[in-house]
């Protein structure tokens, strides 16, 4: 054994990590890879930027969801409101 790293590590993201805005990314699973070596292992720092722009895009996706899924809601309860 040379002592070196080549891994993966999957965390799942914490809703008390999280801030009030970003509360539907709790449970997302972040993929990190760490290579380097056991006295020095180090994180790729181009992930972090991959990681946020993922997590960037899916907080949008869901934010918009439920937005409309809101704007939704109103319309058909004036419709079926006698």
């Amino acid at each position: 054994f040379d002592g070196s790293l080549n891994m993966i590590a999957q965390i799942p993201l914490d809703a008390r990590w999280l801030g009030r805005d970003i509360q539907q990314l709790a449970g997302q699973v972040v993929t990190l890879p760490i290579d380097g070596s056991i006295s020095r292992p180090s994180l790729d720092s181009s992930s972090f930027r991959q990681i946020a722009a993922q997590l960037g895009t899916q907080a949008i996706q869901s934010t918009a969801e439920n937005y409309l899924q809101q704007q939704l809601n109103k319309g058909l309860d004036k419709i079926f409101r006698w």
